[in-house]
């Protein structure tokens, strides 16, 4: 069995790491703040700043990492210090420590893709800083690229579940809006998946160095909120004045395909948003399983 370094103990990482402890694992979460949670057996956390402390106190038989440390704002300097700056001062520290890893996997994102034109992408397809984040994160999947170990760069789409209903819940209370420009394709992926998909990856015997984490169908914004809206059972939420959009999108007009991820045998339990929506909307459907720890570091 793998004893396995979550860096970044937020949303996505702190499922991670659960799924690997019931697998049988050893699990080791990373946070900066002080854990104060009781956790499941196999699973201990450390207390550490990527940034500041002057020693990371590692185990020395750490043999798989999960990078999914997040930036606490989007600003070029957080961004910086998690996606660049952090990720180097851990790798230099297993380095150095002679830490046997095997396996490396870092969280990237699907906002390296630059397309605009709804067209779809794949792991081929070319990367381009569109903006400081983008530009980040493609600097960041160069040091993982350069790393000793076996290691992958998992471009995530956007990452929904039990406790990110924000779409939903503003369609329920009347605040959603339907907007003509831009046109936003929401490529998704549920947490549980992109967990899993994390781990399968960490599991192959050949892992690629790049793979997308997207469910099998983008789907357009307006159509999604539209979709949530008949499940509640309201009427299509209204259209929203072009040039009064209350957040900016940091999204694109592009389709993110996952077919190198299914040839690799991963198997999606939320196939499409409607699997994973659903199962929101009406908890029974067993979506609501609760994560380990935290809010999200992504």
């Amino acid at each position: 069995m793998a004893h396995a370094l979550i860096a970044g103990w937020g949303y996505l990482g702190s499922y991670a790491g659960s799924l690997l402890a019931r697998a049988g694992h050893r699990v080791t979460g990373m946070r900066r703040s002080r854990p104060d949670v009781s956790l499941p057996a196999g699973i201990s956390l450390i207390q550490a700043d990527l940034l500041s402390d002057r020693t990371l106190p590692l185990p020395d038989d750490i043999t798989w990492v999960i990078y999914a440390v997040g930036a606490d704002r989007f600003t070029p300097e957080a961004y910086r210090a998690a996606y660049v700056e952090g990720l180097k001062r851990l790798a230099d520290a297993l380095i150095q420590k002679r830490i046997p890893v095997e396996r490396f996997c870092f969280v990237s994102s699907t906002s390296v893709y630059p397309q605009q034109d709804g067209e779809w992408v794949d792991e081929s397809s070319p990367v381009c800083g569109r903006h400081f984040g983008s530009a980040t994160l493609i600097e960041a999947e160069q040091v993982v690229s350069s790393l000793p170990w076996k290691n992958t760069a998992a471009r995530c789409g956007g990452i929904y579940g039990p406790g990110r209903t924000r779409l939903i819940d503003a369609v329920r209370s009347g605040q959603a809006r339907q907007v003509r420009h831009p046109k936003l394709i929401l490529n998704l992926i549920h947490r549980d998946d992109a967990a899993g998909a994390l781990i399968h990856l960490l599991n192959h015997p050949s892992p690629p160095p790049i793979c997308n984490l997207t469910d099998l169908e983008p789907i357009d914004r307006n159509e999604l909120l539209c979709w949530v809206a008949a499940e509640l059972g309201m009427p299509a939420p209204p259209w929203e004045e072009e040039t009064s959009l209350s957040e900016p999108a940091r999204g694109g007009n592009r389709r993110v395909s996952s077919r190198l991820l299914q040839l690799l045998g991963f198997t999606h339990r939320w196939p499409t948003f409607r699997e994973g929506y659903r199962a929101l909307i009406q908890p029974s459907h067993g979506a609501n399983a609760p994560c380990t720890e935290g809010t999200d570091q992504e």
